[in-house]
């Protein structure tokens, strides 16, 4: 499995485990509307770690990257969600770029933003 493959799985369960450990007031989740649910939804993605102040995704100074710095979703990314497989879905914001993740030479992941998918 390469690298971008891995990164793909790895954004939504960070998101999920980041939110399960804090005693912070959140708002409730959107209904589940099962496995279909979310198929070409537009949504902002929401990082929290449990402890901070939660951060929004977008476009960072990076033109090549995604990051975790606003703070309210009317100023974050939207992003369509187009389904790639059962459950499965490719991120894409408003100009077109795939959100993606890659590990870094230092072993760190980076949200990157691509226009094409290899």
């Amino acid at each position: 499995m390469d690298q971008r493959r891995r990164g793909r799985w790895f954004l939504p369960l960070a998101l999920l485990l980041a939110g399960c450990k804090s005693d912070l007031a959140r708002p409730d989740p959107p209904v589940d509307e099962g496995i279909y649910g979310y198929a070409n939804g537009c949504v902002a993605v929401e990082g929290f770690d449990g402890e901070h102040a939660p951060t929004h995704l977008a476009a960072s100074g990076d033109p090549g990257a995604f990051a975790f710095s606003e703070p309210t979703q009317d100023t974050a990314s939207r992003f369509f969600m187009r389904p790639s497989d059962l459950g499965s879905y490719l991120f894409h914001d408003q100009e077109k770029r795939y959100l993606s993740a890659e590990a870094g030479p230092d072993g760190a992941w980076r949200l990157t933003r691509v226009s094409t998918l290899e």
